[in-house]
């Protein structure tokens, strides 16, 4: 018969453990430890890693009927903190979980305390390594690979989690590499290039505004027309406007901010 986890489940063992923990006096490793890894796997320095013993912190920790067990539950945890800090830090997703696997098949033979800590201490320098590798390249072939993206799906919605999975990086690292090296954030960038493509197809089409702003999957007219004066500097009242060869000639489509290739 296949068993199933309940809120009254949760709730019972919450009890048992407040009441078990509160005899032992048992306090958890303290915070600041665990920060001050995951600061240095975010800024990818490898070779300053420090995390107290084990032996040091039983006074902090306690002593549990399984103490193993406990500190294994912690020495879990901190690896899986570990692996989201790297990941977010631009660490691609399989690279980082490939090194959390592994630890943790270490951590399944690990018999002593000694050995869950280098465990911990490990982890920490192998992910902030994988993010010092990162940093230290140049990102100019990544925002090449986004734009290209972009590019080839102007006239779809284009969302910044799509554009991450194609260049297979954190969304957060993309998004940050990207303002860092172009001065402009990836949605700004995607509007920018939606409003030239709308400049060229108000000039050389028949399309109504209503059916450029469907097919440069704009929200709505009204939308796309806000737009536009904010990256044109002026409204338009009718498509005769983008067809006057002053108008449109060389950066005068422009006027508010050139928009790049």
């Amino acid at each position: 018969m296949e068993k199933h986890v309940s809120q009254k489940e949760i709730e019972k063992i919450l009890t048992t453990n407040k009441l078990r923990n509160s005899e032992n006096d048992l306090q958890r490793i303290p915070y600041e430890h665990v920060l001050r890894l995951l600061n240095k796997i975010r800024h990818g320095v490898y070779q300053e890693i420090y995390f107290p013993e084990f032996t040091e912190l039983k006074d902090h920790a306690g002593v549990s009927a399984s103490e193993k067990k406990l500190w294994e539950y912690y020495t879990v945890s901190a690896v899986t903190l570990f692996v989201f800090t790297a990941v977010d830090s631009g660490v691609s997703s399989d690279r980082a979980f490939d090194l959390s696997d592994a630890m943790l098949a270490r951590l399944e033979k690990a018999d002593t305390l000694h050995e869950m800590h280098e465990i911990i201490i490990l982890s920490a320098s192998l992910f902030a390594y994988m993010v010092h590798q990162g940093s230290v390249k140049d990102n100019s072939y990544l925002i090449k690979q986004a734009k290209n993206y972009i590019n080839s799906n102007i006239y779809s919605k284009i969302y910044l989690d799509d554009i991450a999975a194609h260049v297979k990086v954190h969304p957060s690292y993309l998004s940050r590499c990207f303002s860092k090296q172009e001065n402009m954030t990836i949605s700004n960038y995607i509007m920018q290039k939606k409003m030239k493509a709308a400049c060229g197809l108000l000039k050389h089409s028949d399309l109504s505004i209503a059916e450029i702003s469907q097919y440069l999957s704009i929200s709505s007219q009204s939308n796309f027309t806000t737009t536009f004066k904010k990256w044109t500097g002026r409204p338009f009242h009718h498509k005769i406007l983008a067809k006057n060869e002053q108008e449109t000639r060389g950066a005068q489509w422009f006027p508010a901010q050139r928009l790049s290739d």
